[in-house]
């Protein structure tokens, strides 16, 4: 029984070193698609600042908390 008590604890440790492993992988790949989705955001908006002037971000603002 101490074999295989010593081999589920092993079995146990690397299964919540997988889980632990996979959360961080997840955790990163949301972060860096939250990244590349402002980053591109803030591209659009500024464009289109440029394009139809200072009211506009006032007016999406407003529209975006509605």
């Amino acid at each position: 029984m101490d074999i295989e008590n010593a081999q589920y604890k092993n079995w146990l440790y690397e299964l919540k070193n997988k889980i632990r492993s996979t959360q961080v992988k997840m955790a990163v790949a949301v972060n860096s698609a939250l990244i590349g989705f402002y980053w591109e955001l803030g591209k659009k908006i500024s464009e289109r600042q440029t394009k139809w002037g200072s009211k506009f971000l006032e007016k999406l603002s407003k529209d975006l908390r509605e």
